[in-house]
């Protein structure tokens, strides 16, 4: 309850799924205003616990989260001065968090129980977290799976490492180059590296042709990523920014498109 099983008890598969070396059937409960662990962290948990989970494990590591729950109520009583300073107001009664909570709780003890394992209900946790998955997944979040980083300058297309960052694939090469003519597209392939290494040194490239006579004519380039992330994170408490700080790009410019 307000916590998540920590990233070194996953990994991924060959064909890109999650596995858990943790062998314990587990039930993740998060609160949307929980102020120590964030549901930020949670819809990672759920990202993998849940949605990329491989086939074998499917069930075992559901993940709920309570709308308007804090961290605060997963208890009762006066709370500790350092957890009621840092924590968000609740939205929602506590007899009412320990109601849901409990549900759960029960609900998973049962599948337990009978060995049998997928008939928690996850919808509104799936609606909660949705948007939130999204974003990392348009980021391409190092959490979700580790950046190719291949010496060549277009990553292979391997289902455990991500290939570049969605967003910059689909927006950021496009704005940059503005509006071409006749209807041209950029066709964008976006390839994580790290953006500081020399020996090779990854650059962008424009790799077609169009003449003025061409119609829908498509501009194929390539990118180069890198996301950094904040130190704290590492220490995967759930309380620290999870997200990219920013996305360190290498884009063609305007000029050369």
């Amino acid at each position: 309850m307000g916590s998540v099983l920590l990233r070194d008890h996953h990994s991924i598969n060959p064909d890109g799924t999650t596995h858990f070396d943790y062998d314990v059937p587990t039930l993740t409960l998060a609160g949307t205003k929980d102020g120590l662990m964030r549901i930020t962290r949670a819809a990672e948990s759920y990202w993998h616990q849940v949605k990329n989970i491989e086939d074998a494990q499917a069930g075992m590591y559901p993940v709920v989260a309570v709308e308007g729950a804090s961290h605060l109520s997963f208890m009762s009583g006066k709370p500790p001065h350092l957890l009621a300073k840092k924590d968000l107001k609740a939205q929602i009664p506590a007899d009412e968090a320990h109601t849901l909570f409990a549900e759960a709780i029960a609900s998973f003890t049962q599948e337990v129980l009978s060995d049998s394992y997928g008939t928690l209900s996850e919808s509104s946790t799936a609606d909660i977290v949705a948007p939130m998955i999204e974003a990392m997944e348009l980021e391409g979040y190092y959490n979700l799976k580790d950046p190719c980083y291949n010496i060549l300058l277009i990553n292979p297309e391997d289902p455990t490492c991500l290939h570049g960052s969605p967003w910059n694939q689909q927006y950021s090469q496009k704005i940059m180059g503005g509006d071409l003519l006749n209807g041209d597209e950029i066709v964008n392939n976006d390839n994580f590296h790290r953006v500081y290494s020399v020996k090779p040194v990854h650059l962008p490239e424009v790799d077609t042709q169009c003449s003025k006579k061409d119609v829908d004519c498509h501009v194929e380039s390539i990118t180069v990523s890198q996301n950094h992330y904040g130190f704290k994170d590492k220490l995967d408490t759930g309380y620290y920014p999870i997200s990219a700080s920013e996305i360190k790009s290498k884009l063609s410019s305007r000029q050369r498109v």
